[in-house]
């Protein structure tokens, strides 16, 4: 696996800053930058797939994990939907609800985390990357991280929220980058 070619270049960190990968699933991006001697912080909410992601990334000593759904609040038992049949695991269930397990992760904002010195942080969380940034808004002003979002789902209505709000907090460089398969696309904002 390799990153999308569309946002491989925007995954640099200068200065010794961090990144923080929201939505981490099984660790590429973790990996990926942790190997360039990047810190990282990765937040992975479903069990098993965080079990996944702390194998993958045990022998690196500059890696953080945290089983933890971010958000716009504290919730200490949110249902979260993991598809059998699919890596697509958020808060909307799916359509195939005969192959959907429930289970309960807490949800945190990151601003609780305190985390300083972020160059760089990436988003996937199949749709709920809007509550994240709220969540998120005094360590994105504080830091100013350049930002690479996955958009999901319902996109125009996410891709309004998300860019208002990103205006707000003073990004003024956004580009909306398209897959070549033009089935998603990414935000990133610096």
């Amino acid at each position: 696996m390799k990153a999308e070619p569309e946002v491989a270049q925007y995954f640099q960190v200068e200065g010794g800053k961090s990144f923080v990968d929201i939505g981490a699933n099984t660790g590429f991006y973790t990996k990926m930058m942790a190997l360039r001697g990047v810190s990282v912080y990765a937040f992975e909410p479903s069990p098993k797939t965080y079990e996944l992601l702390c194998a993958n990334v045990k022998i690196l000593f500059n890696v953080q994990t945290f089983n933890f759904a971010l958000g716009d609040e504290n919730i200490d038992a949110k249902t979260f939907y993991v598809h059998e049949n699919s890596p697509i695991d958020g808060f909307t269930p799916s359509l195939d609800n005969e192959h959907l397990e429930h289970v309960k992760v807490k949800v945190r904002m990151l601003d609780n985390f305190q985390l300083s010195n972020i160059g760089l942080m990436k988003i996937d969380t199949e749709g709920y990357e809007y509550p994240i940034l709220r969540g998120a808004i005094e360590t994105l002003r504080r830091e100013k991280p350049r930002l690479i979002i996955e958009m999901h789902e319902p996109l125009w209505r996410n891709d309004n929220l998300i860019t208002s709000l990103l205006h707000q907090l003073g990004y003024n460089d956004l580009q909306r980058k398209w897959l070549s398969s033009y089935d998603k696309y990414f935000i990133v904002a610096q």
